[in-house]
């Protein structure tokens, strides 16, 4: 029996976050016997020797546009590939999100509806800010669309919380939704020795008195919490707490001007407290300069940068978000974040003063890739025979005789 597992997706990549878990656990799968094609405009070169890719092109657009438009054209193009591909039976169709409505298995690592009600109950402002919000709703279109058609076998949620609230969101009984959390690289994450923790704070300039918190962010500046973490930083300073250190890991070049140029009128000292790394290949010496995560996001799904900071004993100073009930035990790997700026000021003081002695290693319900994708493969299979079995009794049945 050939088990042959389709990836329908923008771009199949390691830096993409909904899908770094399958490329991590990718040779894995392999070994399980499973065959990988992947249906994407860009792949990563080293992937090319592991998968068959067959290229799904689209129209680029900039920004969301740009998933607008991959969305289409794999609406447009894949089903009649499905349609002329041989050993349909054995076939497995998988997608992130609603990114591919025909898919037998989605995974979610991000919900459009839940972010929808929070951008309602918050009210951001701006003109950016309202262009926001008409591509989450396209979002919220595309997830609850995966939901309502009768394809989808089985969803993937990255966390309990999410997965509760498709569960209130999905109608029919022709689907399961499971919990699958992320995975991480945990070879690539460890505690720093003493001699690395110092070589790259100075190299980014820290005092061994300061307190540095670290932000990773590739974008979403807004969702992830950046400008409540520089308003709650800059109060401390108003109240002469000017020890602190914001090391803001990622983000595009155009971004990153704009946003520099906003604090430019704010804040004109920032550049006193503020380090902008730009984008990095790997963020874990980042990690080594740092005294903690400072991450006051509005909203997630089970954040991976929150599990890489816990997989190398950085504290977590975190907001209650979906998904941080799996990684964050308060007390042991960190503290949870009131929403106000004033009461998360008081908790960076605490911290500052207490500390949380060493945390441990202490990963939550993380995966390793191997976990992954034992628990994937799962369902895959469980899929895989629920579409035998409906064959076999269409064959068997008089109208198929």
């Amino acid at each position: 029996m050939n088990k042959k597992i389709v990836i329908i997706e923008q771009s199949f990549s390691l830096g993409n976050p909904g899908l770094k878990s399958f490329v991590l656990g990718l040779p894995f799968l392999l070994k399980a016997g499973f065959s990988v094609e992947v249906w994407s405009d860009s792949l990563d070169k080293d992937l090319l020797r592991l998968v068959t890719w067959r290229r799904l092109s689209y129209l680029k657009l900039p920004g969301p546009l740009g998933s607008i438009s991959f969305w289409m054209a794999a609406h447009t193009k894949a089903p009649f590939r499905a349609l002329c591909a041989k050993n349909k039976i054995d076939t497995v169709y998988c997608t992130t999100g609603g990114k591919y409505w025909f898919a037998d298995i989605s995974n979610f690592h991000f919900y459009n509806p839940s972010w929808w009600k929070i951008q309602n109950r918050i009210l951001f402002h701006g003109n950016e800010s309202r262009l926001r919000r008409f591509f989450t709703l396209w979002g919220v279109w595309e997830d609850r669309g995966i939901l309502a058609m009768p394809f989808c076998r089985r969803i993937l949620s990255v966390s309990k919380a999410i997965a509760e609230d498709l569960g209130r969101d999905l109608k029919r009984k022709n689907c399961q939704i499971s919990v699958l959390p992320n995975a991480v690289d945990f070879d690539q994450f460890s505690s720093p020795s003493q001699l690395i923790r110092h070589e790259q704070r100075g190299r980014l300039n820290f005092s061994k008195e300061q307190t540095v918190l670290l932000f990773v962010s590739m974008g979403h500046y807004v969702r992830k919490g950046f400008w409540r973490a520089v308003a709650c930083l800059q109060a401390l300073r108003d109240c002469g707490h000017r020890d602190f250190r914001f090391l803001v890991v990622g983000g595009f070049p155009k971004k990153l001007n704009a946003i520099q140029c906003w604090l430019d009128k704010k804040y004109p000292d920032w550049k006193d407290w503020i380090v902008f790394t730009g984008m990095v290949n790997d963020v874990s010496p980042a990690m080594s300069a740092a005294d903690a995560l400072f991450f006051p996001s509005y909203f997630e799904a089970f954040s991976l940068v929150e599990i890489e900071a816990a997989a190398q004993q950085l504290p977590l100073l975190l907001t209650r978000h979906h998904g941080s009930e799996m990684i964050l035990h308060e007390n042991v790997n960190g503290l949870f974040l009131p929403e106000d700026i004033q009461g998360m000021g008081l908790v960076l003081l605490n911290f500052r003063t207490k500390g949380l002695g060493n945390p441990g290693r202490d990963l939550g319900e993380a995966l390793t890739p191997e976990q992954w994708a034992g628990q994937f493969a799962t369902c895959v299979e469980a899929v895989h025979g629920n579409k035998r079995s409906q064959n076999s009794t269409k064959r068997n049945s008089p109208a198929g005789r």
